[in-house]
Formats: C-alpha cells, structure tokens, sequence
C-alpha cells in the first residue's frame, strides 16, 4: 500500500511544484524592472525608420535612433505598468512628448512589449512603444 501510495503522489506533487513554479516565474517575468538595452526596427510611418534602442537604467530611459541619443528622460514602475516622464533631454530631429505617458509592459523571455493605457500625446513616444517587439540587446 506505502509504494502505491509513493507511485500515486511523487508525480502529482512533482506537477504541482513544477506548476507553482513556472506560475511563479511567469508573474516575475511580467513585472520585472526592464533594466537594460532593449531595440526595435521601424518600417513605416517613413519618419521613424531605422533601428531604435531604450536604454532603461535606475529610472533613466535613454532612446536612441540609429546609434544616435534622441531623447532621455525618467520612469516609474509599478508592478507591470510603467510610467514615462516628460524628456529631459530632447535632441535631434525626433519630436519627443513634453507630457507622460503611461503603459503596461510585459517581459516574457527577451522581449519586452508595451500597450498604451494613456498617453495624452498622440507622439513618436506612443508610436515607437505600441505594438512593437523590443529584444534585449
């Protein structure tokens, strides 16, 4: 009876570790602080063209067009939603929003992606960020 009883119950608790676990490090994924260089390659509109990298760095997000800074300003995270402060340092010829914008992001593996909740802008930021695939560099 004890080695039915062990065949029964290794596996069902084994699935249900195993299931807790991956759980566990879906939600982690979902709302981790996005630290690090994430890039995009734009298509279309013709204006924002070319390869695109977020440089995410303790609450400085830093965009790069081409290799080129672009803008640089600030962000808050909390849990899964991310909040874009107004640029600090606008450059080049990008059109940066001078109002933020919020959104949630999820990170699943290396790519990160974003969904607008509110961004009063209808900017490049809103653009860049909406349905588009960042991979980690």
């Amino acid at each position: 009876m004890l080695k039915r009883w062990i065949a029964v119950m290794v596996p069902t608790l084994t699935l249900a570790l195993t299931a807790t676990s991956a759980s566990a490090s879906a939600t982690h994924c979902t709302s981790r602080v996005p630290s690090g260089k994430y890039q995009t390659t734009i298509d279309e509109p013709a204006s924002l063209q070319g390869v695109w990298t977020i440089d995410f760095n303790d609450g400085t997000d830093t965009d790069y067009l081409n290799g080129t800074e672009v803008a640089s300003g600030t962000y808050t995270i909390s849990g899964s939603t991310i909040k874009f402060a107004q640029p600090a340092v606008p450059s080049g010829s990008v059109q940066t929003c001078q109002t933020p914008g919020t959104y949630t992001f999820r990170l699943p593996g290396r790519t990160l992606t974003f969904t607008k909740i509110s961004d009063p802008c209808n900017s490049v930021r809103s653009e860049i960020l909406s349905h588009r695939y960042f991979h980690i560099r």
